[in-house]
């Protein structure tokens, strides 16, 4: 298997775990 493959997506998987508002942002929190 390409571990180069999944790569970008274990590395998107962490960032969810440690921010999950990273991408959305924690405005879109407060708008709300």
């Amino acid at each position: 298997p390409g571990i180069r493959e999944v790569m970008p997506f274990i590395i998107l998987l962490i960032v969810l775990v440690f921010r999950p508002y990273g991408l959305f942002g924690t405005r879109r929190i407060e708008r709300v």
